[in-house]
């Protein structure tokens, strides 16, 4: 499938009415507003808004939480980057990466304050489209892309992100503005456990906010991105051709596979958190801790990167920090990983831990700890499905109680929580943006 016929089946694709998949895209809604209002304050995000501030521009979109208007292309760049900072924003596995920290930062940064009204389910719609096409990149490249070192955050959601807002708009053009994101796609995973992982997402966002506004101006790139000599496929996955990626459209859509994350760090790291928390209770005495094994599946810790860890932020993507500390009793919340130093403690600890390996085609996921005491004694655990996986997700109850975290006002988080389940009915998103933009 070429970008023409890309483009012609998202164009084509009726308004979703299934009401499940509806339900499950304003729940990624609700959890894109938890993960960026719980980071509107950091200092790094205060400081990147200066700079934009600074550069000025035609104020026409929505900086989130920020109240304030900017440029499409910094409310897109800003956006995403404030979504994904705390790396508390949703995953998914196929795409082992962030689908709505880019997706949604570029479909609210391409609705014009001009624009009278947009539906609210189209708008749905094209989110749930924007998540389909990464997913299916990903299918395709991934693991082969992400264990080169490319972050597949940015590297598929420029694309993914292209394609959402061509159908929202429904852009005729659509075919080229994909080529046009297709070219700038990049992105090193070398930058994990630095504030540039997170501006990874909005710097895909912007790319499909300038794709699209590029190609408005009359400038035109009608070749194929996918090409079977020098395209997509090959660059990133040897992969000469493809054939119908496009096969089931409609069918089985993607986003239910989303994760909402229980922890502001890594996902791969879920599973051994959960595990860890049981073990902790087991173990009356550090000091009586011989050695410890962490058992994964091949590759399933390509993002834990670091096995040693200078500083606190590099933990985020450590398998050794997260179980070191949370033994250890550390409180891993958002202030955690801000320190500049990691404590000699947990640097003991994590001097005892050792990484293994095994093939499990039944569960790729599952990861299991093995702690060895002095006394001979040997504890074992593990898990399957860390919380907030699809396979042992979140409630709608939890749900909220993140995003009133994020808020700190229960009134407000409720009145926001419930606006964004009515985006399912067909309101006006003109009007829920402009309804918050002054609030949040």
């Amino acid at each position: 499938m070429n970008a023409q016929e890309l483009a012609n089946k998202i164009l084509n694709t009726p308004l979703i009415n299934e009401q499940d998949t509806l339900k499950q895209a304003t729940r990624g809604v609700v959890d894109y507003f938890a993960s960026s209002l719980q980071a509107k304050n950091q200092v790094e995000l205060q400081q990147f808004k200066d700079w934009i501030m600074l550069e000025g521009g035609n104020k026409r979109a929505w900086l989130i939480g920020q109240k304030q208007l900017v440029t499409a292309r910094q409310a897109a760049l800003f956006n995403g980057f404030q979504a994904h900072y705390l790396d508390y924003d949703d995953v998914h596995a196929t795409v082992r990466g962030h689908p709505s920290s880019v997706i949604l930062s570029a479909l609210f940064a391409s609705i014009d304050k001009s624009i009278q009204r947009i539906d609210s389910r189209r708008f749905l719609t094209a989110y749930v489209i924007g998540v389909e096409v990464m997913a299916r990149l990903g299918q395709i490249l991934n693991p082969k892309l992400y264990i080169r070192g490319w972050h597949s955050t940015i590297t598929l959601g420029g694309i993914a992100a292209t394609c959402a807002i061509g159908y929202l708009h429904q852009y005729l053009f659509l075919s080229d503005a994909i080529s046009l994101a297709a070219t700038q796609s990049s992105g090193m995973r070398f930058v994990f456990g630095s504030p540039i992982k997170a501006l990874h997402a909005g710097i895909a966002a912007q790319n499909a906010i300038q794709s699209i506004d590029w190609i408005k101006t009359g400038l035109s790139l009608p070749q194929n991105p996918f090409d079977e000599k020098i395209g997509f496929f090959m660059l990133f996955g040897d992969q000469c051709s493809v054939e119908d990626w496009g096969y089931d459209w409609e069918k089985n859509w993607q986003i239910h596979q989303l994760w909402f994350k229980n922890y502001p760090y890594c996902s791969a790291a879920a599973g051994i958190a959960d595990i860890s928390y049981k073990l902790r209770n087991k173990i009356s005495n550090i000091s009586d801790i011989l050695q410890i094994e962490i058992c994964f599946y091949v590759n399933s810790d390509a993002a834990l990167i670091y096995q040693k860890v200078d500083i606190a932020s590099q933990g985020k993507f450590s398998a050794e920090y997260i179980l070191a500390s949370i033994l250890l009793n550390k409180k891993l919340d958002f202030k955690h990983f801000e320190q500049s130093q990691v404590e000699p403690c947990i640097c003991q600890i994590m001097s005892k831990i050792h990484r293994t390996y095994q093939n499990n085609e039944v569960n790729p996921k599952k990861v299991k700890i093995r702690v060895q005491l002095k006394n001979g004694a040997i504890l074992e655990a593990s898990s399957n499905f860390p919380k907030g996986s699809p396979m042992n997700p979140y409630s709608n109850t939890q749900l909220k109680e993140k995003l009133e975290l994020a808020i700190g006002n229960n009134s407000l988080s409720q009145q926001l929580y419930q606006d964004i389940s009515n985006l399912k009915n067909g309101i006006n998103i003109q009007d829920f943006i402009q309804a918050y933009q002054s609030i949040l």
